[in-house]
């Protein structure tokens, strides 16, 4: 079964609003044994972006894309995580 929950307890995007590039952290509680992919996607559900994530930080460049609001996606055992970032 998965639970859709707010990801901001397992990861922190930062700065966020930011004009090009976010940081973003994984809480330690998020298992990396395995790659985690993360998935950015526009308003209308276009995919941008997409990572595949073996540390606790990186790095999310969207200096080409054009300002406003983006969703970062992932899925952790049973649970799917969104976040949104707004590039100004």
């Amino acid at each position: 079964m998965s639970l859709e929950e707010d990801i901001s307890e397992a990861i922190i995007a930062y700065p966020n609003p930011s004009p090009n590039t976010f940081t973003i952290q994984l809480n330690k509680d998020i298992d990396l044994t395995k790659s985690l992919h993360v998935f950015i996607y526009d308003t209308s559900g276009r995919l941008i972006k997409s990572y595949e994530i073996d540390e606790r930080k990186f790095m999310i460049d969207l200096n080409a894309n054009p300002k406003g609001l983006y969703f970062l996606k992932t899925t952790v055992p049973n649970k799917n995580l969104n976040l949104k970032l707004q590039k100004e």
